[in-house]
């Protein structure tokens, strides 16, 4: 399983950087690619690749899950090629970067400290972890000055608590919720942010509000138990002292990725 997430990275990440470079859509047979322009992203320069995931977010979310899942598998230095784990780490990062994704950095941020919890409780792999946070902290100079105007855009970004905005008039209009997949159906101008009536309406970028919108409170209650629950049962492995550290740091890298996408959802 491990295997089959550092390749699987290093295919995503390599389409999503010839994309950023080449600003080209690419298909091979029933597998297509897709990139964006910046046109529509405050404090976004040149393209936001997609991959073959979709929306750039989307793929930002996918590549922090599987940089988490392929850091630890390279930590544990047990389940997989070593030196693919590390290529595909490298390449998982800037096409991380390239998304312009300030949720996915900020969940990633969040997964590798929890990640660095087990690292210095367990004793096992510092040294390597060492060098791989000095590999990306080399990265983070490399595109600072991307990353420092993609986060200053925050101020002016009135978006995200606009199209909550929206999302909050739906639901009080449809307490029991609209129904699965019908979100894109209901929303209007009637129940837009004045800043949107008249323009092309979007999807609450927030995933706990569209399910609240879509299926209810009884909905939304139900999505966040099968969130703690997944992430509890993660948890009781991180101290089961039975078990051998290289269990133990995938382990902890997997209740990281999975809070951390928590967080970006």
């Amino acid at each position: 399983v491990l295997m089959t997430a550092v390749v699987g990275l290093l295919f995503q990440a390599s389409i999503m950087l010839l994309q950023y470079f080449t600003g080209a859509s690419l298909s091979f047979g029933a597998i297509s690619s897709s990139s964006f322009g910046a046109g529509a992203s405050a404090g976004v320069t040149g393209i936001r690749p997609g991959g073959t995931i979709g929306t750039p977010n989307s793929a930002a979310a996918y590549l922090v899950f599987s940089i988490l899942l392929s850091f630890s598998a390279y930590l544990s230095e047990k389940f997989v090629n070593r030196i693919l784990a590390l290529a595909a780490c490298a390449l998982g990062l800037v096409a991380l970067i390239a998304t312009s994704s300030r949720s996915a950095w900020a969940s990633l941020v969040l997964a590798v400290l929890i990640l660095l919890s087990q690292v210095i409780w367990t004793k096992t792999g510092i040294r390597a972890f060492l060098i791989l946070l000095i590999g990306t902290l080399f990265t983070g100079i490399l595109f600072g000055r991307q990353i420092i105007v993609r986060l200053e855009a925050v101020r002016e970004d009135r978006s995200r608590p606009e199209l909550a905005y929206m999302a909050h008039n739906i639901i009080d209009a449809f307490p029991m919720g609209v129904g699965e997949n019908n979100y894109g159906q209901i929303m209007s101008d009637r129940y837009a942010h004045p800043n949107w009536v008249g323009h092309t309406l979007m999807v609450v970028h927030n995933k706990y509000l569209l399910v609240w919108a879509e299926t209810g409170i009884q909905g939304l209650m139900a999505f966040v138990l099968l969130l703690l629950a997944t992430a509890w049962q993660t948890r009781r492995w991180l101290f089961r002292t039975n078990l051998p550290p290289d269990l133990l740091i995938p382990a902890a890298g997997i209740l990281g990725a999975f809070l951390g996408y928590a967080v970006h959802m």
